[in-house]
């Protein structure tokens, strides 16, 4: 058997629950950095993303064009489906959505437009 001479140094309790407590808060301060970052990039991908899709409409407004279409703009899928509303022939429903390029949808408006024909 092996003897030993003088005494052995090993940590504590205390050392090891003061250390465990340090571990602890400090992850605990890196997850709510990283949770604050992800929830700021995706509210800009959503901002992004209803900005393009309003300028979408506003486009639409002017042009007049009653046809279903799908336009990709930056990353972005943007689908106009165009129905005849069920009231009145003359009112036109138009449903605008984006996906992002996974095909996840983001953002879905609707419309209703009246149609405004001019004989000649």
């Amino acid at each position: 058997m092996v003897k030993l001479n003088g005494k052995v140094t090993a940590s504590t309790l205390i050392e090891v629950i003061v250390a465990m407590i340090i571990i602890v808060l400090v992850s605990g301060m890196a997850s709510t950095f990283i949770i604050q970052n992800y929830k700021q990039t995706n509210a800009s991908y959503k901002i992004k993303a209803f900005l393009l899709l309003d300028s979408e409409i506003e486009l639409f407004k002017h042009e007049n064009d009653f046809t279903d279409d799908v336009k990709e703009i930056e990353g972005y899928k943007i689908e106009r489906i165009v129905s005849t509303n069920k009231l009145d022939e003359k009112l036109k429903n138009v449903d605008f959505i984006i996906t992002d390029n996974k095909g996840h949808m983001i953002l879905r408006r609707s419309k209703i437009f009246i149609i405004n024909k001019v004989n000649n």
